[in-house]
Formats: structure tokens, sequence, C-alpha cells
């Protein structure tokens, strides 16, 4: 009866110690219940041993229990060995990418902006909950690199308040914030989200300027021809909006990422042209909005640099303009450069309040020097170089006096907009990465006044910006694609490589086991 107690205090003690070896696993610390159950199953099983030492001491003479012993102490050896692996590995991971294309493997030019960071990223992302693996993965990476990334996910379905928080109204959004500072990507890849991390803890005042004492509109003005909607737009982008007058400051300054001339009643100065034509040569960004005449067009400055701006006006006789209650003074652009960044994915209707045409030049081109078109108008359109209006009754619309003349006037489809581009060496690093210049000319100002800020206008304006003011230290990571490995076999290869692998492999290992069984006992 003795005996038989001493055997269920091993039983139960080991039980114990089972359970409380679990529970301290499943929990990651040791509790007070769980402290309790490891010193009762330890107090049972040792006095299972003191009570049964005689009989565990013959019974380990027996060859089998001397079998049994090794391959248990073994056992044991290999669960620690595991369990020390496991930890070190926790602590000092190490990580190969086997994929041939590098797929989960970050850029060079990321690594280095996380191992440079000094101060925590937060990083929300605001996806459904399908999505929550494939975003977990990306930004898994980051993390595994540097430990200033933090990382929260939310469906806004599932977690509303989240998302008025942020003002989320759409999925796909991440939100990046340290010290106040914050960024928005619409797209997770690892360009966007490396280059949403420059721009949150970029340090120094980076501003757009605009520039002022010829007429150009206000950024302050909240009226219809005002700019104030698309400003506020633009500091949601981090960037401070500064005004420039020549007359006050003859240079523009260091924290200028982009120079906008919005919409000019009158011609720069030859020394205000200068300055503008030096700072594009040295790598800046210029974005020119003209207006048809009363407007400047300058158009001996810009022939230098590959553009020609026409002295007329564009119309468009499709009745596209009726819409918004005009007339064909306002023409539609539907048909865009993609080769261009800055309407690459851009596919709306845009209208333009009277616009002037400027089109790329095919010969005369400085050879250091490329131009291209970026927007143009449809096909029953025109540029009218003789515009008039006809006087009316009092309340009546203006009415158009123009013909399309096809010796004087420029025939459809009408280049709106031009880029053109000079690439800069360094001529003291070899190696650098050249700068590159850029002169952005659309033939209209009106078409992202506050008139037009809630249409499509408004976002081809806030492309061309967010594309100009891209700083040079933001990173271009090439995508990454997957490779298709995929194995191509007809219907007869398939079964064929089933029957061998189902059926054959696994039928010939069972028929060289019974043989051997059957040799062995002489059979």
């Amino acid at each position: 009866m003795k005996k038989n107690k001493t055997i269920l205090s091993g039983v139960f003690g080991a039980i114990l110690l089972f359970i409380a070896l679990i529970n301290r696993l499943a929990s990651g610390f040791w509790d007070l219940i769980t402290l309790i159950l490891f010193g009762l199953g330890a107090l049972l099983v040792v006095i299972y041993f003191v009570f049964n030492y005689q009989d565990i001491k013959n019974l380990y003479k027996k060859r089998a229990a001397q079998y049994l012993s090794n391959a248990i102490i073994a056992s044991l050896l290999m669960i620690i060995i595991i369990v020390l692996l496991n930890y070190l590995f926790n602590k000092y991971d190490y990580r190969i990418d086997l994929t041939s294309r590098k797929q989960f493997t970050l850029a060079p030019q990321t690594v280095k902006v996380l191992k440079n960071l000094e101060k925590p990223i937060y990083i929300t992302a605001f996806f459904r909950s399908s999505k929550k693996s494939f975003v977990t993965d990306v930004i898994a990476e980051y993390q595994h690199t540097s430990d200033k990334i933090k990382f929260n996910f939310y469906d806004p379905d599932k977690n509303p308040e989240a998302a008025k928080t942020y003002n989320i109204k759409d999925y796909g959004i991440v939100v990046l914030e340290t010290e106040g500072r914050s960024e928005r990507i619409y797209q997770l890849d690892e360009q966007s989200l490396t280059n949403a991390i420059i721009k949150v803890t970029r340090k120094g005042e980076k501003a757009i300027y605009f520039l002022t004492g010829h007429g150009e509109h206000s950024v302050d003005n909240g009226e219809a021809r005002g700019f104030s909607i698309l400003k506020s737009r633009i500091l949601e982008l981090n960037y401070q909006v500064r005004e420039l007058n020549f007359a006050s400051e003859h240079s523009i300054p260091d924290s200028c990422v982009l120079l906008i001339v919005n919409g000019p009643q009158s011609d720069l100065y030859s020394a205000e042209l200068d300055t503008v034509d030096t700072y594009i040569r040295r790598g800046g960004k210029v974005f020119f909005l003209l207006d048809p005449f009363p407007g400047a067009g300058m158009p001996s400055f810009f022939e230098k640099w590959g553009i020609a701006v026409g002295d007329n006006i564009v119309l468009d006789a499709s009745g596209a303009g009726r819409m918004y209650n005009f007339g064909p003074e306002l023409p539609l652009v539907n048909n865009y450069n993609t080769n261009q960044p800055i309407v690459k994915d851009f596919n709306y209707n845009t209208f333009y309040g009277g616009v002037r045409s400027v089109t790329p030049k095919s010969v005369g081109i400085p050879p250091e020097v490329k131009v291209d078109w970026i927007a143009k108008t449809t096909a029953q359109s025109w540029g009218e170089t003789e515009y008039k209006v006809e006087k009316t009754k009092p309340g009546e619309r203006p009415k158009l006096n123009v013909k399309f003349d096809k010796d004087k006037d420029v025939a459809g489809p009408v280049t709106v907009a031009a880029i053109a581009t000079i690439t800069i060496p360094d001529t003291i690093n070899y190696y650098a990465k050249p700068k590159t210049g850029i002169l952005v000319v659309f033939g209209d100002s009106d078409f992202a006044t506050n008139n037009f800020a809630q249409t499509p206008n408004s976002t081809l304006f806030l492309n061309a910006v967010n594309w100009l003011a891209e700083e040079e230290d933001l990173v271009a990571v090439p995508p990454k694609s997957v490779e298709d490995r995929r194995i191509e076999m007809t219907a007869k290869q398939a079964k064929f490589t089933l029957y061998i692998t189902v059926f054959f492999i696994p039928m010939m290992v069972l028929i060289f086991g019974l043989t051997v069984y059957f040799q062995r006992r002489g059979l």
C-alpha cells in the first residue's frame, strides 16, 4: 500500500511539474500559483525517489533500464540545447533572404536611413483586416533594422474612433509621426515609406516660395481668385509657405525647394529672370503659371529653355465648359503625357479658365536641356490669336467673335503645359549624384485658385508641387518583382509525378522494410 502511494506521489508530482512548466511558457513569467505547483510537484517527485531509491537502483542495473535512462538523458540534453538555441536566436537573430531577387531585404539606402534615426517613428496603418498580414510583414522589416520604429494597425471599420482621430476617410493610408510632425502616404512600398521617414525627420526649414511684386495671386486671399485653399494643403505636406519679392531679396533662399511664379500680370525684370535662370541651373525647381494677355508671357526667357509661350488664348468648341457655366474660353484637358511623373497616374478631366499655349520646341533647344509636353486640350480646340468679345445687352452672356484661322491660329490639340530639365554634374566629386534643374510651365494660373480647389485641378497642381519639391536626399528604391518559379507540366507529366511521389516511392520503402524485417526473423 505504501509503495502504491509513493508511485502515485511520483505520478502526481510529474503532472504538477508539467502543468507548472506549461503555465510558465504560456504566461512568460512565474506567478504565485505556478511557483506553488512547481514546488509541490518537485516535492512529490523527491518523495517518490526517496522511498523508492533501492527499487530504482536495482531497476537501473538491468540493461533495458540503462538503455531507457540513456535515452531519457539524451532527450533532456537535446531539449536543453533546443531551448538554449531558441533563446540565443531570439536575442541575437540572424536573417538570411534566400529569394533570388532579395524580395525580403531592404535596400541599402533604407538601411542607412533607419540606422541614422535618433527619435522614435510612430507608424499607424489603416487597412482592411484582410491586409493586416501584408502590412505587418512590410513594417516588420523596418522594425528588425531599427528599434525606433513603432507600429499600430487599425481597421477603420472596426476602429472608427482611431480613424476619426487621424481624419481617415479611406483605406490604405499610413501615417508617420514624430515630435509633433506627421506625414501620410497612400501606397505602402519601400520607396514611399522610406521617403516619408526622411520627410518627417528632416532637419531645418524646407519652404515653398511664391514670387510677389508682379501682380501674382495672393496665397492669403480667400476669395474665388485667391490661393488660400491650396496654401493650406501645401502646409499639410510639412512645408513652409513663404513669399519672395526680389525688390527686398536679390537671391533665392537656400531653404527654397520650389519657387512658384503664380500668374504674374507684368514681366519680370531681366535681372530677376537671370536670378531665376541661375537658380534652375544650380539644380533648383521653378513652377510658372502664366495667363493669356494681358498676363505676362516673357517668351524670350522661355525660348532659352526650349519652350514656346504662345500669344493666344485656347478655345474649346466641344462645349465642355458649359458644366461650369463657361463658354469656349474654358477648354477641357484630358490628354496627359504619362511619361512625366507629374501626370503618370492622373486620368481626370481638368479645366482652365483662360489658358495660352505652352509648347515644347523641336528645334533650337540647348543641348543640355530636355523638353517635353505635359498636357494637351482636345482636338476640337485651337489657339486663337485674335480674341474679341461682342457687346451684349444687360443680363446676356458675352458672345465670342472667334473663328479658327488655319493661317494664324494654333490647331488643336493644343499643348498647355510643358517641362524643361537640365542635368548638372558635380565637377568636384565625379561619383556624386548629379543635380537636376527643372522648369515647369502651365499656360494658366486660374485653374489652381480657390474657385477650382474642389476639383481635380487642385490634384494636378499638388501633383506638380509634390514632385517638384522632392529633395535630393529622398531615395529611389527600385521595385522588387517576384520571380515566377512555377513549373509548367502537361497532364501526363503531372500524373506521372503524382504516381512516383505518392505511390511508387512509399511503396518501395515499405517493400524494402518488410524484406529486411523478414530476413532478420529468418522467414
